[in-house]
């Protein structure tokens, strides 16, 4: 599990994805070229093999998988997948290909703390 400090001026943050991870690698490149003052503290999928997992956990961040696919009730799987993002304690979320809307009792704890970078 990664161990990111909270130091002032830099955020922890947990990325959400669904696939590939291109927007985490280039969330990963800025970090590591000074250019975004953060540290990721937890990598999350609602697919278990999204390949942004493999590079996360290769890189020694903390991921979190829960399968939405079948899950039944949606706000119970909403609820649940935020509260493992939340226990990363994350300053702020990424949404960075993540391919499931979210409901708005999920999201709402997190407004100004949540920002979508695609789609």
């Amino acid at each position: 599990m990664s161990h990111v400090p909270r130091t002032p001026g830099t955020a922890r943050l947990a990325v959400l994805v669904s696939g590939r991870g291109s927007n985490f690698d280039a969330l990963r490149a800025a970090i590591a070229a000074g250019q975004l003052h953060a540290g990721i503290a937890l990598v999350a999928s609602n697919r278990p093999h999204a390949p942004a997992l493999a590079r996360a956990r290769a890189a020694g961040i903390a991921t979190h998988v829960s399968e939405s696919r079948g899950s039944g009730d949606r706000a119970a799987w909403d609820r649940a997948f935020m509260a493992a993002v939340a226990a990363a304690r994350p300053d702020l979320i990424v949404l960075a290909g993540f391919m499931r809307r979210l409901d708005a009792a999920a999201v709402t704890p997190w407004l100004g703390r949540m920002l979508n970078i695609h789609p």
